[in-house]
């Protein structure tokens, strides 16, 4: 029941997010919009901002999971991700207009696709230690992927998701590209 309700007011957020920004979406809006109380919503998340991490973070983990999933083809799997992310732009752009949305959906781009590199090069090398120059180019590599999905988001996701996906995949240093059969 709890992931439920967490989830109703996920979307009621995302709801709310297609019609006034973060900052004036208050806790009565959201506790409507999903037809839950007050008290119901104080059980899951301190304020809106909890909430907002949590939705962001739930649908940018989800998105990426599910593209990792769909395809094996490193480049296939950019493609897929970023146009999971162009079909939620109103859901994403909303978020990106605040400064500590900004940030956050930037960490969990970057956290995400270093660990997605890490489990490649883990799997690879039978080992759950990585050297030392392999982690440097993932941290280096995942940095950029982040900034670059972020200013897409921002910019208005003008380049299409075939494009930008060539680059992220173009981008990929020697070090990581032969953990992943690229």
């Amino acid at each position: 029941m709890k992931s439920y309700t967490k989830e109703l007011m996920v979307e009621s957020l995302k709801k709310l997010l297609k019609r006034k920004p973060l900052n004036k979406i208050t806790v009565n809006d959201i506790v409507t919009e999903c037809d839950a109380s007050k008290q119901t919503f104080y059980n899951h998340f301190h304020d809106k901002y909890e909430l907002f991490t949590f939705a962001l973070t739930t649908v940018l983990s989800q998105n990426l999971t599910d593209s990792a999933k769909i395809s094996v083809d490193f480049e296939e799997t950019i493609l897929n991700y970023l146009k999971r992310v162009k079909d939620e732009r109103d859901f994403y752009r909303s978020f990106i207009r605040d400064d500590l949305a900004y940030q956050h959906i930037s960490r969990c781009i970057e956290d995400y696709c270093a660990e997605y590199y890490r489990e490649n090069a883990r799997k690879k090398l039978n080992c759950p230690e990585l050297p030392q120059e392999l982690e440097l180019a993932i941290l280096f590599d995942a940095a950029g992927n982040a900034r670059l999905v972020v200013d897409w988001i921002y910019t208005g996701m003008s380049i299409s998701p075939e494009k930008l996906a060539e680059v992220i995949y173009n981008c990929v240093p020697e070090s990581i590209r032969e953990y992943h059969g690229i």
